[in-house]
């Protein structure tokens, strides 16, 4: 069974987290979100079987910056993020216009 940890992170700092772990070799396997009073947000990474989520509180005004500028792959999460649960996430990448 894999070990699995959680982390609490500030959104202005997100970022960087997220690059530390990509420079550390683990995986952002999945985005999850539970609405509540506020959003947690929970991105989920992997490396070796080891599971790492930093764990993201924020209100329904506030902004999230998109972490798709370092694993683009997570456009859909971050897009359902918005439509499903409406967080506010900034500089959403769009995968299709990148590629036009």
């Amino acid at each position: 069974m894999p070990n699995q940890t959680y982390i609490p992170v500030e959104k202005d700092s997100l970022l960087s987290r997220v690059s530390e772990m990509k420079g550390r070799g683990f995986t952002l396997s999945q985005i999850t979100v539970t609405a509540k009073e506020r959003f947690d947000v929970l991105y989920v990474f992997e490396k070796d079987l080891e599971l790492t989520a930093l764990r993201l509180s924020v209100g329904a005004d506030e902004e999230v910056d998109s972490v798709s500028c370092i694993f683009p792959h997570v456009f859909l999460y971050e897009n359902e993020m918005k439509d499903l649960f409406g967080v506010k996430v900034r500089k959403l990448a769009d995968p299709a216009a990148a590629a036009a």
